[in-house]
C-alpha cells in the first residue's frame, strides 16, 4: 500500500509488518500515523523505493518479519510516550484513538483536600499542583497487533519539577522488570549510580529516588494480542527549598 506520511511528507510502500490496527510507522521519520488518512490514490505511480520495498518483502523470512514488526512496535511506543497534563486531557486523547499502544494518565491525589476544593470553588482547576502534592501516573500498554509480542519495554521520564517517590513504581505482571535512570535515560538499572566529588576525588554512590530522571518497565514474557500491561508510579512536587533538578 502506498501512503504519504503527514509528518515528513514521504511517499512510499508499506508492507503488512508495519501496520498496527489503524496505525502505521513511517520508515523515514519513524513516527506513527493513521494509514486510512494517508493513502495515495491508485493512479499514482509507485516510487522506486516503494517498488523495492515490496519486492524485498517477498523474500523476507517469517523471523525477519517478526523482528521488523517488533522494531516498528517499539518505535510506536516511544513515539506515543508523553507525560499528559493533569485532568481530563488524557481521557479525551484516549477516546479519540482507541488503538493507542501506550496511554499515560496523571491524577493529583490531593485534589480533594481543602485547599484544592477552595481553588475549584473560585473557578480554578482542582488538579492544580501545590508544593507537597503527589501525582499518580498510570501507564497502560496494549498490544494492538494481531499476534503476541515479546521484548516489550516502555519508558516514562519524570515530569519537570516533580520528583519520584521511592518504592512506588509497580506493574500488574510478575514478569516485569522495573529499572531507573539517573542520567536522563542514557543507562538503566534497578539501582542507578551517580558520580560526585569527595575530598577531590570522583566516587560513585547510589542515586537517591529524587535524583531519578526516567523509569523503565521491561516485560520479560510475551504479551498476547489485545492484552494489556499496567504500570504506575508516584511523583511529588517538592517545596521550593527541597527542589532540585533530577539527575543533578
Amino acid at each position: 500500500m502506498v501512503l504519504r506520511c503527514p509528518q515528513c511528507g514521504m511517499i512510499g510502500g508499506h508492507d503488512r509488518t508495519a501496520f498496527f490496527g489503524n496505525w502505521v510507522v513511517c520508515p523515514s521519520c519513524e513516527r506513527p500515523f493513521e494509514w486510512r488518512e494517508a493513502r495515495v490514490t491508485a493512479s499514482r505511480t509507485p516510487t522506486p523505493e516503494s517498488t523495492q520495498t515490496e519486492s524485498e518483502t517477498e523474500s523476507e523470512t517469517e523471523e525477519e518479519r517478526r523482528r521488523k514488526k517488533m522494531k516498528a512496535l517499539r518505535r510506536m511506543i516511544y513515539s506515543l510516550i508523553a507525560v499528559t497534563s493533569l485532568g481530563a486531557s488524557a481521557g479525551s486523547a484516549q477516546a479519540a484513538d482507541q488503538e493507542q499502544a501506550l496511554v499515560i494518565t496523571a491524577t493529583n491525589l490531593m485534589a480533594s483536600d481543602a485547599r484544592h476544593q477552595e481553588v475549584a470553588r473560585n473557578g480554578g482547576d482542582a488538579q492544580t499542583l501545590f508544593p507537597g502534592d503527589v501525582v499518580l501516573y498510570r501507564l497502560v500498554f496494549t498490544n494492538v497487533t494481531a499476534s503476541e509480542v515479546r521484548n516489550v519495554e516502555f519508558v516514562d521520564p519524570l515530569p519537570a519539577g516533580l520528583q519520584y517517590v521511592g518504592q512506588t513504581a509497580t506493574a500488574d505482571r510478575d514478569d516485569v522488570v522495573i529499572e531507573y535512570s539517573a542520567d536522563r535515560g542514557q543507562t538503566y538499572s534497578q539501582q542507578p549510580m551517580v558520580q560526585e566529588i569527595v575530598d577531590g576525588e570522583r566516587v560513585m554512590r547510589p542515586a537517591t529516588p529524587d535524583e531519578y530522571t526516567h523509569i523503565r518497565w521491561r516485560v520479560e514474557g510475551s504479551v498476547q494480542s489485545g492484552a494489556q500491561v499496567t504500570a504506575e508510579f508516584r511523583a511529588e512536587l517538592p517545596s521550593k527549598d527541597e527542589t532540585k533538578e533530577p539527575g543533578k
